[in-house]
């Protein structure tokens, strides 16, 4: 029999460039930035215990580690407040007062442009409307598309968890429009329109032993006016 020779693969944080898809997974890597998306694939029967539909799931960087980066919360999953809303998605309040988030859909995933923007689609049920995530991956930054339509809604934001894991990091929100996540001088930068008003709930308890996230909550309407943010990483040579 021939001898087959082995080689380790390269995995894609480590690579300079590239597009990876799987079945309910879509990751990118350009330059220092690296993002994943999961979704619950479109067609599927099965209820995730996680929640996937179709928010950033990460976006990394070697100095920084985790910035943005969907989190499980302490409850197992369980949303009863909006303190309990740490992963990607969109939420708010409904025109009866009561809560409503997403996550728990199963999308489509769309290429608009091959290997470098993406639309990951799908219809939510209560309230009853569509949810658009539109990434489109640059070589500099990657700026995120979010569109809602949908009646009944008093009101909505996108929430953006973003896991505060080491010792040091240092989040500044001092800048309407900006937000910064620092390790040791690395940074990944969160910028949005300055005209929208961003709050943050920050402190909130995942599940297991991770650390704090703090949620950036940018307000959406839900009458398909589109809301956009970019996200960059620097490292600290730059």
């Amino acid at each position: 029999s021939k001898e087959i020779q082995v080689e380790p693969g390269q995995i894609p944080t480590d690579t300079e460039r590239g597009t990876w898809e799987l079945p309910g997974m879509v990751a990118f890597k350009r330059g220092p930035l690296y993002g994943a998306v999961l979704y619950d694939v479109a067609g599927s029967t099965v209820n995730l215990k996680g929640k996937f539909g179709g928010g950033p799931t990460v976006f990394w960087s070697e100095g920084t580690g985790n910035s943005i980066c969907s989190m499980r919360n302490a409850s197992g999953g369980t949303v009863k407040t909006a303190e309990d809303i740490t992963h990607s998605c969109v939420f708010g309040t409904k025109s009866d007062g009561s809560l409503f988030y997403t996550g728990n859909e199963h999308p489509s995933l769309t290429w608009l442009e091959p290997e470098k923007k993406f639309e990951i689609k799908s219809e939510i049920a209560n309230p009853q409307g569509t949810l658009s995530w539109i990434y489109d991956i640059g070589e500099e930054a990657t700026t995120v598309t979010v569109t809602m339509t949908a009646g009944g809604v008093q009101e909505a934001f996108v929430n953006l968890p973003v896991y505060l894991r080491y010792d040091g990091a240092a989040a500044d929100d001092s800048v309407n429009g900006r937000y910064v996540y620092e390790v040791d001088g690395n940074k990944i930068e969160i910028t949005w329109d300055a005209s929208v008003t961003a709050q943050y709930a920050k402190g909130l308890i995942p599940g297991g032993k991770s650390k704090t996230v703090d949620c950036i909550r940018l307000p959406i309407q839900a009458s398909g006016k589109p809301l956009r943010f970019t996200v960059r990483a620097v490292p600290a040579s730059v």
